[in-house]
């Protein structure tokens, strides 16, 4: 028996803040690397993500691992930009294209990294995958030490593939 048209096979999962922040505790990249997921929007639009100086996370020089600074950071604008559209109830597909990466200073204390995506970023993606099926956006977030200091910029660029 075959669906009725239009509709899709991929029912998008909605998360609740609280799940979000929840399941990202699970991650193994947060799990090990001493990164936690601190405060998330109840519109799904933004997060602030922590990253402490830790024992497991630590290289040669004693500072903070370049690859938890990066994993830290890694899959948030995707998941974000999923939960956004499965809100809507619409599936996609969504991941990080690519990604750059500049350390700017030694992070010897914690960091964060506060994420956001503006109302009219979404409503060019509704836009694109309307017409074309297909968007990407590149998005920057900034790690801030607690005196203010930016410690890395990453740079992400965001695929969104209709389903």
């Amino acid at each position: 028996m075959g669906r009725p048209s239009g509709e899709s096979r991929h029912r998008p999962r909605v998360w609740s803040p609280r799940g979000f922040r929840w399941l990202m505790s699970l991650y193994p990249p947060y799990l090990l690397g001493g990164v936690r997921m601190v405060a998330v929007a109840t519109d799904l639009r933004g997060c602030r993500v922590r990253v402490r100086h830790g024992l497991l996370n630590r290289n040669l020089n004693g500072t903070v691992f370049g690859g938890t600074l990066y994993s830290a950071a890694d899959p948030i604008y995707a998941v974000l930009f999923w939960q956004i559209f499965a809100r809507e109830g619409r599936a996609v597909r969504v991941w990080t294209r690519s990604a750059s990466v500049r350390f700017r200073a030694p992070v010897t204390t914690s960091i964060e990294y506060d994420f956001h995506i503006d109302d009219d970023v979404v409503d060019r993606a509704r836009s694109a995958l309307d017409a074309r099926g297909k968007f990407e956006q590149a998005l920057h977030v900034a790690g801030v030490a607690p005196d203010g200091k930016v410690c890395v910029e990453i740079e992400t660029v965001v695929h969104l593939a209709a389903r």
